[in-house]
């Protein structure tokens, strides 16, 4: 049996005057706007407000519309909340804990699913978009790894969300990503966890190897979801075949035939390799994206990620805005220790306020550098060099990583991986 609807009138109402209105919730406090209503927001089914109880913010969702199957689901799927390392935000469900008293419907108790808001954490998109503004790729490569690792944790603890989407992703302070909204979910199938997972390992990937695609990414929301993929995945496989990445191109392979014989089962191994797997540009991928109007009809162009300015002699000296002119170059990366690392034409090095290149030659890959060293490559593998354009590791390794506060090198050679201070 479904129950009366109270109003969200009703409901802001007996939320700003709670006094008897609330079973057990004593304390809490409607978080309102300039004219003092209670701030909401609503979907097909809930009304959520925001709320601080006893100083602690949180969301509160008001679940009117429910037949007594979709309580005992709420309230089984809140209680699985509460399991260690489940990669779920907790929540508490409360039955009948709110009275309203609608003019329509009369006197109401409304089931109640308090959730906390993460706290010191962030959502995705502000967390990838932070870390590349400060050209910091390693909490990238931590997050992949994190990613893959809840995948696996939700399908052996038989934890299915059903409904994950970058904005339900929030990043705790140490990285750890945790899912919201867990028993809100409309359904618990256990494909849609997997699949929504690694589109968003995908837009991870793809924001440490080709960041200025992430401003389009994040204007379309939820472009790598499984119910869009056929749109830009003809790209990134085109991509990954030319990258010869058999990685990408099998994960791909696994989001376009999601049915075929132990494809979610080789997708979750798919996703611990693409954590380990190099960052390399994807120009191939940006010009074919950018290009694409079926695919961002709103964009005419894509802004420069640095301005083009002209700058005499003179204030070259003082300013370390770099006289290099992004349109030309598949690449430009930020202002790193004075440097900034181009791509053009497949060509990679540095050039400094002046236009003066850094190294002689040219290199395959080219990343930023920290704290005075820089990963590059060349046809001979990786390598590390200095300020000067010095090579301080030959070039010579199968891959390499550049941990600048850490003062430590993680190179692979012959398929195991070696530290180096």
């Amino acid at each position: 049996m479904i129950r009366n609807i109270p109003s969200i009138h009703a409901l802001s109402e007996s939320l700003i005057d709670n006094n008897h209105r609330l079973r057990t919730l004593r304390g809490l406090i409607p978080v309102t706007d300039a004219t003092g209503q209670p701030i909401f927001k609503t979907d097909s089914r809930y009304v959520t407000f925001a709320v601080t109880l006893k100083g602690v913010p949180f969301q509160l969702t008001c679940l009117p519309q429910l037949c007594e199957t979709e309580r005992f689901a709420i309230e089984t799927a809140a209680a699985q909340t509460h399991l260690q390392g489940s990669y779920l935000l907790p929540c508490t469900y409360k039955p009948e804990e709110l009275f309203t008293n609608d003019s329509i419907h009369g006197s109401i108790w409304t089931d109640l699913l308090l959730q906390p808001v993460p706290s010191g954490g962030t959502d995705l998109t502000d967390f990838v978009r932070s870390h590349l503004f400060k050209s910091n790729r390693k909490p990238l490569r931590s997050l992949l790894e994190n990613i893959a690792r809840m995948s696996r944790t939700l399908a052996e603890k038989e934890l299915f969300h059903g409904n994950i989407k970058r904005k339900r992703l929030f990043i705790t302070p140490n990285g750890e990503p945790i899912l919201a909204d867990y028993a809100l979910s409309p359904t618990h199938e256990p494909s849609a966890d997997l699949y929504a997972l690694a589109g968003i390992a995908l837009y991870l990937f793809i924001a440490a190897c080709q960041p200025n695609l992430i401003p389009l990414f994040n204007a379309r929301k939820e472009v790598l979801t499984r119910s869009r993929f056929n749109t830009i995945g003809k790209h990134l496989l085109t991509q990954a075949e030319f990258m010869r990445s058999e990685t990408l191109i099998r994960i791909i392979d696994s989001m376009y035939c999601p049915e075929k014989p132990g494809a979610r089962d080789e997708l979750n191994l798919l996703l611990v390799k693409l954590a380990r797997t190099a960052f390399s540009p994807m120009p191939l991928l940006n010009d074919l994206i950018l290009s694409d109007r079926d695919l961002f009809p709103d964009f005419i162009e894509v802004p420069s990620q640095r301005p083009v300015t002209n700058y005499s002699s003179a204030a070259a000296e003082t300013d370390l805005s770099l006289r290099i002119d992004p349109s030309e170059c598949d690449y430009t990366g930020p202002v790193c220790d004075t440097l900034i690392c181009y791509c053009k034409k497949g060509a990679w090095n540095y050039i400094d306020c002046n236009g003066t290149r850094l190294c002689d030659n040219d290199y395959l890959f080219a990343g930023d550098f920290y704290e005075g060293r820089a990963v590059v490559r060349d046809v001979s593998g990786f390598g590390l060099i200095d300020r000067e354009g010095k090579e301080i590791m030959p070039c010579q390794y199968e891959d390499m990583d550049w941990y600048g506060p850490e003062n430590v090198v993680a190179a692979s050679i012959d398929g195991n991986w070696h530290l180096y201070d």
